[in-house]
């Protein structure tokens, strides 16, 4: 079991939304549109989203972490 869902990653002017496990690849699937900026699996969101997303994740059951935490 992965000990997060989803990892975070802060780089400035966008932030990355990577999937560490299946749970979390399959919530990005089915909340993020097709529209979505995709960097290898991790999907590019502005600073402005972050928050919401975030905690649409963690209503959701999700683990979310940023990077070493």
């Amino acid at each position: 079991m992965a000990d997060r869902d989803i990892q975070l990653e802060d780089h400035g002017s966008l932030w990355l939304l990577r999937p560490m496990s299946e749970d979390g690849t399959t919530w990005l699937d089915q909340n993020i549109g097709d529209e979505a900026r995709m960097l290898g699996a991790a999907v590019v969101v502005e600073p402005r989203y972050v928050e919401d997303i975030t905690e649409g994740m963690i209503n959701d059951g999700l683990i979310v972490a940023a990077p070493g935490a």
